[in-house]
């Protein structure tokens, strides 16, 4: 164990600088402000590649100084180039995303159900259900607020678990 700790700690500290970098994009808009982003710039801002790295404290390195020599900036793609297919992520909440995120989490605050959201949130913002009962594939979580003079909530999910309206 001891000999496996050791090995590991010399192998590290025999690895350049310079694998412990991130690349970063400098992005600037026609306004002049400046976003710095590791997903890349859109696509009317200047763009800038630049190398975030943890120099040591004793100094610069020779690794260090080819990283700044590195920051040059980068022209943007030509028309042809740009036509490239881009993925876009989204999220996908399995209930139709009738809510954006904004939504959904004033909705948790305020211990709202809502048409959209599904039963992960649901349990999430009131806890687990007093009771669950189900009729043709419906289901009814039943809640019981013993806050609020036991005054009963009951919400119902659709065959997919997302709160009906």
């Amino acid at each position: 164990m001891h000999a496996a700790l050791c090995a590991t700690a010399l192998t590290l500290s025999l690895c350049p600088v310079a694998l412990f970098a991130a690349t970063v994009y400098r992005c600037e808009d026609h306004n002049g402000r400046v976003t710095f982003t590791h997903l890349g710039c859109a696509s009317d801002q200047q763009t800038q590649l630049q190398t975030a790295d943890n120099p040591p404290p004793s100094g610069g390195t020779k690794e260090t100084e080819k990283a700044a020599e590195k920051n040059q900036p980068t022209t943007k793609p030509t028309e042809q180039e740009h036509r490239a297919v881009v993925g876009i992520g989204q999220r996908e909440d399995g209930c139709g995303n009738l809510l954006t995120a904004r939504e959904r989490r004033k909705a948790m605050i305020d211990k709202e159900a809502r048409a959209g959201m599904s039963r992960a949130d649901v349990e999430s913002m009131l806890g687990k259900p007093h009771s669950i009962s189900s009729q043709n594939g419906k289901l009814r979580y039943n809640y019981v607020d013993k806050q609020d003079n036991n005054r009963k909530r009951s919400i119902s999910f659709d065959a997919d678990g997302c709160v009906k309206s």
